[in-house]
């Protein structure tokens, strides 16, 4: 769908304006060449004829010809013919080689020593007919007058000479082993003779073209591996190309072509050699392979033409076909081409003509460098310099209803497609627009919603078109008048805008001053007369050659942008104020549009300027946006561009300048800023309408795309204008997720379900908006938009998403409104309102229906259907057997699969119990036991075993209490029932607490005895009066459970104060330690001979005790501690190693270990950075649970060898510092009681023992914790996994690490002993 429009123009004459006027036929001046210098960009160009030549150089900046040398002259003497047959300029010697077609070589110095007089550096005697330098000029081939082909090196050092005119037909020729030749083929009805048949001489049909100028031609593959040259046989009947390699040996020789032309080039890309033959009914421009076969061609569009040259650009996207035409009424002419091919198709896109009808074109060329840049010669000796881009000539309509119609120029036709109606893939069109010359320019008014368009064709004729696509069907567009654009003898235009109703703006440049102008003119009514012109007006400094003219009718502004990148504002209206650039852009963009934002400080304007520059960089005002990016268009407010990395992106235009920018740090899958496309696809526009986005492939084929942003801005712009209809609309015509209808304003929702009903209003669609919902706000987990942050609203959440009871709350709005509007209408719609709440309301579901049943059965029949096809029939059944009515469940069993013989009988078992059995039988067949309790309780006392008997089986306890609360036999009976079932599971305090409320005493004394809760057991032993003997003998159970429990206090209390034991009371206290409080009960006791009996031999075996446990802690810690410190060193050695070892990237990203492999230096973070990425991104991230407790089981015990560190500093923390800082007490006790019982040796062994532990951890504390616990595998459920996948492209990424920076451990300065037995 893309066009050539003409950005550049530059002309200037190489001789003298007397020259000029004394002008010569084009007869008189033979062709002229042309070369570039590559880095400063002037051109070299040659003007002469047999008798004189004369070379040239034209500045690129100043645009002024300087004569450089002529032929023949007193400083070279050179002989024979003076045309300059070969021109090329070489940058490593800077110097131009000319080829004179008398044979001499001669060399110009063009740098340092230009004024050095021309070299004649070689002479071929039979004269040069072609001279052509491969890509890399490091060689030239000559073909000399004799037919040969000469090939040198770039110092003129001949390499080889072989003749042109073999027999052979090359080394890379095909071999043919009779596969497909006539003899072996069915002929039909022209029987087996026809295989024996003489068939003519393929040589014998390829006669030499009238037109064809008889001198050899020469192109180099763009490789410089293979050059062909094309060259007349010596019997002058036919044309043959040769195809011969960089040592100038024949490779391959073209098939026979009749009337094939002197015309050669070969495309850069390698793949087609171009040439031309001439037919009877057509002229075609043919293509070969290196093979020497054909391989397509395309006819001209004026048969009567004469092909004199083809080019191909640098790029090979642009072949340019240098026409003549021989009139016997007039003198000859010449015009230029260029054409580009698009699904297998080629346009013509631009005709170049000479700028006086009594001049020829004498010679092009295509700069090297700049792949759309051509370079042209007359025979007037005027040099023009022509710079186009690829465009597209899209309407510019704003309004939903512009048909969205992209012009393709195809030569004297104008192809019309309006997207908004149709996708019409290219080469052909909905509409085609007959021109009377072929189009150079268009451009899309006002009028039809932006669809009608004005033409410039190559003579400089405007004309107006009305469009007929606004509406179906399309019809042909309709002239509505032409005009001849104002101009002087040297303004040429290339650019036209048509800006309003009667307004048109050119671009034009004046070849007298050497600068491009624009021009205002205003038409009448008729479109056939200019009323009014002017040229607008600019000031002194102004640059004075423009890029483009473009009008935005989007930020309605209207502005030229100059080759500089600077850009300056325009009116449309006459005044005498200037023009003033400001340089908006760094640099000259070709595709360039203007954006409304809000203003700021650095753009005080209202507007922006976006461009995109033949860098592919795309720029908003002086901030670089992107570096690959390949088109961008503008849609409402939104940047549309396309990447390198074949992508679409979409840039909110909101705010300012400033806030326009990519941003690349969303992950999420529904991202709808990002869009993945076809490799090499281009924007062609975007549909206001539809929101469509029409993307072009390399291959020319056209797709129409709808994306997510675009969809969702319109979705969301219609939620806040409450248009719930077009929202709905959109997102069940491009599958959005309906909940965003709600959770884009849920409260406006709310506040507006009836607008919503009205709206949408069929019930269907209704329906569909209902079954939809879920308890979660898609805002925020699906279509962020602008706004990945989570609303305050949604801040608060436990899991950000989620909208617990969102569901129910908008289903009881719907059903309201539904009622409202018309319930009997809707009846469906309430019904799914039922269905979908959480937990389905089948019952008000089925009520409905039942109520509805007494008045229409037919519409119950169909909303029990309706139903049934929402919610499983099943429970349906069973919901309509919970409500007790027989009819309706069985209407429901016949709509379902059941089988009736299942179902019969046992509804008409049911039907013949009594009512409150009937429904205990029904609800437990329903599993509902408590409400089945309730009804078979209220069936009478003969059915009170049964029900205990129910109560039991099903553990209905809780409910029984209920029921028979207000009856207190049954109730204490069901206490006892829930006392005896929770004793058996050992719940011994809830088994004795039910005991005592159903008045069981004993057995409420006898449970809390076996919960250990001493208190409530002997408070009921008082209050029965047990016997003595009994409650000593409970009094010793109950105190053995806790010391069983470690509760050695309440042990001893009970047994003093229960059992009358006051030495199993010491005993008990000696055994946990409390040493004071057995001091005291002896005292107490009047007991002083357990002193010696039972206290002092205890305090011996816990002295002895101590300062064995405070041993074997001592050789714990240094065993840990040594075996820590050579694993770091071992560490810190595999460390060293690893930076010494060159780093192989063959190795990265190689999967051959498993999740699980033990390798420690993968977790050595001092080399990750020399490292290989594969360790780099080695992590221990277990795919199941059960891999996972594996896992975690082998670091917690050590045996997982790379985590033996991490499991070091845990059991020093653990189980020595932080279990030596709760000893402390228990070692002061124990001091204190030995020094009471004269046993001060042992209370300072002990003290000095714990205190030489606590010193040697506190001097090694920092040593062992001085680096931290490395990371752990973060707690990931599978449903963490499932997002992290789909975010990283289905790519099984390390999960993430949670790093465990778990501070030092803290010694406690807690007292263990006495000072002054330090």
């Amino acid at each position: 769908m893309q066009s050539l429009t003409l950005t550049c123009h530059a002309r200037t004459n190489l001789v003298s304006s007397v020259a000029v006027a004394a002008r010569p036929t084009p007869h008189d001046h033979a062709r002229s060449a042309s070369s570039v210098d590559p880095e400063t960009g002037s051109v070299y160009c040659s003007r002469g004829n047999s008798t004189r030549s004369t070379i040239y150089r034209v500045d690129n900046i100043e645009n002024v010809a300087t004569e450089l040398a002529s032929f023949p002259s007193d400083f070279a003497d050179t002989t024979g013919s003076q045309h300059v047959v070969g021109l090329q300029y070489l940058p490593e010697s800077q110097a131009l080689c000319v080829a004179l077609e008398g044979g001499d070589i001669v060399l110009i110095r063009t740098g340092d020593d230009e004024d050095a007089l021309p070299e004649v550096v070689g002479s071929v005697d039979a004269g040069v007919l072609c001279m052509e330098w491969s890509p890399d000029q490091e060689l030239v081939v000559v073909v000399t007058g004799t037919g040969t082909l000469l090939e040198m090196t770039k110092d003129f050092e001949v390499i080889t000479e072989a003749p042109i005119h073999v027999a052979a037909t090359g080394e890379a020729v095909q071999v043919n082993v009779g596969w497909g030749r006539k003899e072996t083929q069915f002929h039909g009805s022209e029987g087996k003779e026809a295989a024996t048949r003489p068939r003519p001489d393929a040589a014998s049909s390829a006669v030499l073209s009238t037109t064809d100028d008889l001198r050899p031609r020469i192109s180099w593959r763009g490789d410089g591996t293979l050059f062909a040259c094309s060259t007349v046989d010596p019997g002058g009947v036919k044309r043959v190309i040769r195809m011969f390699d960089r040592e100038c040996v024949l490779q391959s020789t073209s098939e026979p072509v009749p009337q094939l032309e002197h015309a050669l080039c070969w495309r850069p890309s390698g793949n087609l050699i171009a040439s031309s033959q001439t037919l009877p009914h057509r002229h075609d421009v043919v293509f070969f392979e290196k093979n020497g076969l054909r391989h397509g061609e395309f006819a001209l569009r004026d048969p009567s033409s004469t092909v004199v040259e083809l080019l191909w650009n640098s790029d090979s996207s642009v072949l340019a076909i240098w026409l003549s035409f021989a009139r016997p009424e007039a003198p000859a002419s010449s015009v230029v081409q260029l054409w580009t091919m698009a699904n297998y198709h080629w346009y013509l896109k631009q005709e170049i003509r000479p700028p006086a009808t009594d001049d020829a074109i004498a010679g092009l060329s295509w700069d090297p460098e700049t792949p759309l840049r051509l370079h042209l010669l007359t025979t007037a000796g005027i040099y023009q310099r022509f710079e186009y881009c690829m465009d597209n000539f899209v309407a510019t309509g704003l309004a939903h209803e512009s048909p969205s119609t992209v012009a393709v120029v195809d030569g004297s036709s104008l192809l019309l497609t309006p997207f908004l109606h149709c996708n019409v893939p290219p080469p052909m069109s909905a509409t085609v627009r007959s021109l009377s010359a072929p189009a150079a320019h268009v451009s899309f008014g006002p009028g039809s919603a932006g669809d009608d368009f004005a033409v410039l064709d190559c003579i400089g004729t405007l004309h107006f078109y009305e469009s007929r696509s606004v509406r179906k069907p399309v019809a042909e567009p309709h002239l509505l008048g032409s005009v001849i654009l104002p101009k002087g003898p040297h303004e040429t235009f290339r650019q036209i805008l048509w800006i309003t109703s009667n307004t048109a703006a050119g671009l034009a440049y004046d070849a007298k001053l050497n600068r491009d102008i624009v021009r205002v003119v205003v038409v009448d009514e008729s479109m056939n007369l200019i009323l009014e012109s002017w040229e607008v007006g600019f000031d002194e400094r102004s640059p004075t050659a423009f890029a483009r003219l473009v009008h935005s009718p989007a930020a309605g502004v209207l502005f030229v942008q100059a080759t500089d990148g600077q850009i300056a504002i325009l009116s449309s209206v006459r005044n005498s104020a200037t023009a003033r650039f400001r340089q908006e852009l760094p640099t000259v963009c070709p595709f360039v549009a203007a954006v409304k934002v809000v203003a700021s400080d650095s753009n005080p304007a209202e507007h922006a300027f976006i461009g995109l520059s033949a860098r592919n960089k795309l720029y908003a005002g002086d901030r670089l946006i992107s570096a690959e990016c390949t088109s961008f268009t503008i849609h409402d407010s939104f940047l549309i561009l396309t990447t390198f990395t074949h992508t679409a992106r979409f840039i909110r235009l909101i705010g300012s300048v400033d806030d326009i920018r990519l941003s690349d740090d969303s992950a999420s899958p529904f991202d709808e800023h990002v869009r993945r496309i076809e490799r090499g696809a281009k924007i062609v526009l975007a549909v206001p309408g539809p929101a469509a986005l029409v993307l072009q492939m390399p291959r020319g084929n056209l797709e129409t795309v709808y994306p997510r942003a675009l969809i969702l801005a319109g979705v969301r712009r219609a939620l806040s204008a409450n248009d719930y209809k077009t929202a709905f609309i959109i997102c069940r015509k491009h599958r959005i997720d309906l909940n965003i209808l709600v959770d884009h304003d849920p409260k406006a929702f709310a506040a507006n379900t009836r607008a919503v009903v009205e709206q949408i209003a069929e019930p269907d669609h209704l329906n569909l908006l209902i079954s939809a919902l879920r308890d979660e706000d898609v805002s925020i987990t699906m279509y962020t938009g602008a706004n990945p942050v989570p609303p305050p609203s949604a801040q608060g959440r436990p899991q950000p998403g989620v909208m617990p009871g969102k569901v129910n709350l908008i289903c009881d709005a719907l059903r309201t409104a539904l009622h409202e509007v018309d319930p009997e209408r809707y009846v469906h719609s309430i019904l799914t309102t039922d269905v979908k709440k959480q937990p389905p309301d089948l019952e008000s579901a089925m009520t409905r229906i039942r109520t509805l049943r007494r008045t229409e059965p037919d519409a119950a029949d169909a909303a029990l259907t309706y139903v049934i096809f929402l919610a499983d029939v099943d429970r349906l059944y069973d919901t309509a057997l919970g409500m007790y009515d027989f009819p309706l469940t069985l209407m429901v069993a016949q709509h379902s699969q059941k089988d009736p013989r299942e179902y019969l009988p046992f509804l008409s078992a049911l039907q013949k119990l009594d009512p409150e059995y009937q429904r205990f039988r029904i609800d437990d067949h329903l599993e509902k036991r408590a409400r089945a309790l309730e009804h078979l309780a209220a069936a009478g006392s003969d059915r009170h075993q049964e029900c205990f008997q129910y109560v039991t089986r099903h553990k209905l306890y809780a409910a029984a209490m209920r029921v028979f609360r207000s009856q207190p036999d049954m109730y204490k009976q069901v206490l006892t029932l829930h006392a005896e079932d929770r004793d058996a599971h050992s719940y011994h305090a809830d088994a004795a607490m039910l005991y005592a409320m159903a008045g069981a005493c004993e057995d409420a004394m006898r449970s809390y005895a076996k919960a250990a809760m001493w208190l409530e057991t002997f408070a009921i032993a008082v209050e029965i009066k047990l016997p003595e003997s009994e409650t000593i003998a409970l009094a010793r159970d109950v105190a053995e459970e806790l010391v069983r429990g470690l509760r050695f206090a309440d042990a001893a209390r009970v047994l003093l104060d229960h059992a009358k034991d006051p030495k199993g009371a010491v005993d008990a206290l000696t055994d946990g330690g409390l040493w004071s409080e057995a001091a005291r009960l002896v005292q107490m006791a009047n007991v002083p001979e357990l002193t010696a009996s039972l206290i002092e031999p205890k305090l011996a075996q816990a002295s002895t005790k101590m300062l064995e446990t405070i041993a074997e802690m001592s050789a714990d810690f240094d065993k840990r501690r040594d075996r820590l410190q050579r694993f770091r060193d071992e560490k810190q050695r595999a460390i060293a190693a690893a930076l010494l070892a060159p780093n192989d990237p063959a190795l990265d990203m190689v999967d051959m270990f498993s999740d699980t492999t033990s390798m420690a230096t993968t977790r050595f973070t001092g080399a990750s950075s020399h490292t290989s990425i594969g360790s780099r991104s080695t992590s221990y991230t277990a795919r199941t649970k059960r891999g996972k407790r594996k896992q975690e089981r082998k670091r917690a015990t050590g045996r997982d060898k790379a985590f033996e560190d991490e499991y070091l500093m845990g059991y020093i923390r653990k189980t020595l510092i932080e279990r030596s800082n709760g000893m402390r007490d228990e070692i002061l006790n124990l001091i204190r009681a030995l020094m009471l019982h004269g046993r001060e040796d042992e209370a300072s062994a002990i003290q000095l023992a714990f205190k030489n532990l606590i010193d040697i951890m506190r001097s090694e504390l920092q040593h062992i914790f001085a680096v931290p616990v490395q990371a752990q595998e973060s707690e990931e459920s599978v449903e963490d996994y499932k997002n992290r996948v789909l975010a990283a492209g289905g790519e099984d990424v390390p999960a993430p690490l949670q790093a465990r920076m778990e501070p030092p451990p803290v010694i406690s300065d807690a007292p263990y002993g006495l000072a002054f037995l330090e």
